[in-house]
């Protein structure tokens, strides 16, 4: 999560201490050519127990093996709920981001929950990889589609932020600043008629996120209220939506990310694809800490909650990548 956090971070996967990409690609090979379909047991077993970087190595090392695309022989996966999240695991972290905002913002509608999700929670390099690799995939810029899907105070902020200019690599905080930013919050929300979006914007797409967290300490000293509550009443929609986000990643990315993975079970039937993308962004980074924290809050293990939402191959391909 680069500078997005102010803990100690804890992946669930890592490289895979006995890495062999020829054996790896030639059991691939063997289970995607399988009589009658692919063996899916073996594709989970290798994509679920490695990293992403040798994940990577794997797909270009058996595309010149073999004369054939790994991506593609993936599509052969028959159920659609792991194919999805194979397909997720196999690629890079960029290109994972790019096609899911792609996917976003094509046809009728926008998902505006997932711009969100990956535009605002991202670091400055992270966004400067995905922006490039967008380009590459689409021949599209990624900032025009977002200008062109998304409308007023709520395309603003993603714009901000997609500028790639939040302060990082600071480590020392600025208690005056952030005490004097607290109060243009306070001033541009609560203590007027209305509310200016723009100062809002302007704080919380460009401080780094540990400035942020001091912020957010003294707005509460000025208000009596947390900025979130602010925000919640001040802000509606999709721009309230995006602001909350950025706050709750600030405060503590792993109660940010457990509680979209509760929100995505919850109700009537399950949001799968953004349970693949919580899971498989954060694998390698904060999904520990993310399991700790799921835990505390909803009483019950990520673990067993998946068990009770998924079935099948793809219910075990999600426990082996959230296994410690």
């Amino acid at each position: 999560m680069g500078n997005v956090c102010g803990f100690e971070i804890r992946g669930t996967v890592v490289d895979f201490e006995d890495f062999d990409c020829d054996a790896d690609c030639e059991a691939l090979h063997e289970a995607f050519h399988k009589r009658i379909g692919v063996h899916e047991d073996d594709i989970i077993e290798i994509l679920c127990n490695r990293s992403n970087a040798q994940r990577l190595e794997i797909a270009e090392n058996y595309k010149g093996l073999y004369g054939e695309d790994m991506y593609d022989r993936l599509d052969k996966i028959r159920r659609k709920d792991l194919r999805r999240l194979m397909k997720g695991l196999a690629r890079s972290p960029a290109e994972y981001a790019a096609r899911q905002l792609r996917k976003a913002m094509k046809g009728v509608g926008t998902d505006e929950s997932t711009l969100i999700e990956i535009i605002c929670t991202k670091t400055n390099g992270q966004l400067e990889t995905i922006k490039e690799t967008y380009t590459e995939i689409f021949d599209r810029d990624l900032e025009d589609d977002v200008c062109r899907e998304t409308r007023g105070d709520f395309k603003h902020l993603l714009v901000a932020v997609l500028q790639c200019e939040r302060e990082e690599g600071v480590d020392e905080i600025d208690e005056d600043e952030a005490e004097a930013d607290a109060q243009a919050l306070f001033d541009a929300g609560e203590d007027r008629w209305g509310t200016d979006e723009g100062v809002f914007t302007q704080i919380l797409a460009h401080k780094s996120w540990l400035q942020l967290r001091v912020i957010m300490q003294k707005y509460e000293d000025i208000a009596g209220n947390t900025l979130e509550e602010a925000i919640e009443s001040e802000c509606r929609g999709d721009l309230r939506s995006g602001y909350k986000a950025i706050v709750r990643l600030a405060k503590n990315p792993a109660y940010f990310y457990a509680r979209q993975i509760y929100k995505a079970m919850k109700g009537i039937g399950t949001e799968e694809e953004d349970i693949f993308r919580y899971i498989v962004s954060t694998s390698e980074t904060i999904l520990g800490n993310i399991k700790d924290q799921f835990e505390e809050d909803q009483g019950k293990s990520l673990e067993d909650a998946l068990d009770g939402d998924f079935r099948g191959d793809c219910c075990d391909a999600l426990l082996k990548v959230v296994a410690e």
